[in-house]
């Protein structure tokens, strides 16, 4: 599709939101079209992933750390290339512009606490997706992005009581991530409500209310 463009001359799109799924590899001349074809400076939504589950044969680390040094005007990023580590990528936007940010993993080894560096005190929302673990993975063919998060999968409460402390550690003492409201890990969601600077809760927004009450698990889910 993004050849055809090219064929007949079209050059610098005034876009504000693009959505490229490629089910298949992604190659270098993919990338080099994305800068021809659109004008990356004005994106406010960008949204680049790969489907395919094995290994892709190009390493794309360097075309894809100058794709988002161009990207001066990005406030919702969404990426999910296979095998691909992404340390390091957000030092290459302005700091502290992102609003929402998706980032889909080919396995946990590639995941680092590091990531979010430069962005603590813009992020309002965040997503971590390991692939093969994420539950939506299995039974959907496309994922759509940031757009994901708003479509909350019903779970248990004993499934999604694990991840509370580690997600209010990020936020502990309102120091860090002060504009976060929500968190979700794999299919895991959490809500950060702050009722003061100091005094913040983590509170999981896809419970399955089942045997237990809402006020019994409000309270044990209360953070710190």
């Amino acid at each position: 599709m993004l050849n055809q463009f090219s064929s007949i001359g079209i050059k610098d799109l005034p876009i504000n939101a693009l959505e490229i799924i490629y089910h298949r590899y992604i190659e270098i001349n993919d990338i080099l079209e994305l800068h021809e074809i659109f004008n990356l400076e004005i994106l406010t939504t960008f949204q680049l992933e790969s489907m395919p589950r094995f290994r892709d044969p190009y390493n794309l680390g360097d075309e894809i750390r100058q794709l988002l040094s161009n990207l001066t005007n990005i406030k919702h990023l969404s990426l999910g290339i296979p095998h691909t580590r992404y340390d390091g990528f957000l030092d290459l936007l302005k700091p502290n512009s992102l609003h929402s940010l998706y980032l889909k993993f080919s396995s946990v080894d590639f995941f680092s606490q590091n990531i979010l560096e430069g962005q603590e005190g813009s992020l309002e929302r965040i997503w971590f997706c390991i692939s093969g673990i994420c539950i939506r993975d299995q039974f959907r063919r496309n994922n759509n992005g940031i757009g994901e998060m708003d479509r909350i999968l019903k779970l248990n409460w004993y499934r999604l009581a694990p991840h509370l402390k580690q997600i209010g550690d990020m936020v502990r003492g309102g120091r860090r991530f002060q504009n976060l409201n929500q968190v979700m890990y794999n299919e895991f969601c959490y809500l950060i409500e702050r009722s003061t600077k100091e005094n913040i809760s983590v509170i999981p927004c896809n419970l399955f209310r089942s045997n237990t009450s809402e006020s019994d698990f409000v309270h044990t889910c209360l953070y710190p």
